[in-house]
């Protein structure tokens, strides 16, 4: 994959594409996600079909106080690319957000000028009537990564996100992590789905944010109540169960844990589960579905113990007269008894 992000692709806060704002906000690391263009937000120099495993760079469009401005969000590996006529559907893997730094509002000034400065000499559209897909060619943006302070910046990204009016009535979300209960290890995504292991426990960590004032300052008006709706989990097949079906958003940030069992399976199942957001009085609420794989809880050390007594059956055979077949026929049994087991 290259180092630098070959192209841009922008998203608006133009109805309805401003929730797919939300939603990229919510999403983790890995995960699968798509952006549709009519061709004439393409740019001539972009083809579409050399794009798949090109590094993205995402882009949110928004407008505060009747100025236009843009927003790096985070980086994308194009994945695959769907042409339907007038318009063409991108699919992407998201990747690590962008670190808007110690100063993030002035971060995301001097890139909004920058960014200009190279689509005039491009002879790029600029707004949302322009190019949404275009060249990229800065090579001097940071990411992110949780080790370094991760979910900091992610709250500046809000903030900077918030300063369009279309998020007044919005409730941010961030996947802070799907973790083994038991053995603490925090999973990845891994070809876009989470691998569990069948018989174990495991936790759905989700940071709650709504700030009080966006990039610029001002004020961010909410009902005094504070209650913005809930949070509900749905598995999609019988494999998983949740101990708990909802969690109510109260506050204007929290941080929320859904506890989830695998059962206990022969064989590999592909599951779903959805966290389900549900506002209340117009608030928007990001929802978020992702894909599981379910395996098999190996007991590795039976196939190999399996597989190293029917070598000694085989073995004794050899040296007891009159045993030959009968303990041969059971070595060869039970030795490939082992290495079936190792191979499930």
């Amino acid at each position: 994959m290259d180092e630098s992000p070959a192209v841009a692709l922008v998203n608006s806060d133009a109805q309805p594409y401003w929730m797919d704002i939300a939603d990229m906000l919510f999403a983790p690391d890995g995960y699968d996600y798509s952006s549709r263009y009519r061709w004439r937000w393409v740019h001539d120099d972009v083809e579409p079909q050399k794009l798949k495993g090109k590094r993205a760079l995402l882009i949110f469009l928004g407008e505060s106080q009747g100025q236009s401005y843009y927003l790096p969000l985070r980086e994308a590996l194009i994945t695959d690319i769907s042409d339907h006529g007038p318009f063409v559907v991108i699919r992407y893997r998201l990747g690590r957000f962008v670190d808007l730094g110690p100063s993030a509002h002035q971060y995301t000034v001097d890139f909004d000028v920058r960014l200009r400065r190279g689509m005039q000499s491009g002879n790029i559209g600029v707004g949302k009537e322009g190019h949404l897909v275009f060249p990229f060619a800065q090579d001097d943006i940071r990411f992110s990564s949780r080790e370094v302070d991760n979910d900091h910046n992610w709250t500046n990204l809000v903030r900077e996100v918030a300063r369009s009016a279309v998020f007044k009535d919005s409730v941010f979300l961030r996947f802070d992590g799907l973790v083994d209960d038991e053995s603490e290890e925090r999973l990845t995504m891994e070809e876009g789905r989470f691998r569990l292991r069948s018989g174990r426990v495991y936790k759905i960590d989700i940071v709650q944010y709504i700030p009080e004032r966006d990039g610029e300052g001002r004020t961010i008006e909410r009902p005094k109540n504070l209650d913005f709706g809930s949070l509900e989990l749905e598995t999609m097949e019988m494999h998983i169960n949740s101990l708990e079906e909802k969690l109510d958003l109260l506050g204007r940030y929290d941080d929320h844990t859904f506890y989830i069992v695998c059962e206990r399976l022969h064989d590999r199942a592909i599951s779903r589960v959805a966290v389900v957001g549900k506002g209340t009085d117009g608030t928007y609420v990001p929802s978020l579905v992702f894909q599981v794989e379910i395996t098999q809880f190996k007991l590795i050390f039976v196939g190999y113990i399996g597989f190293l007594a029917g070598l000694l059956f085989i073995g004794i055979s050899t040296v007891i007269p009159g045993t030959e077949l009968i303990l041969a026929a059971a070595g060869s049994v039970i030795s490939t008894a082992g290495l079936i087991f190792l191979e499930r």
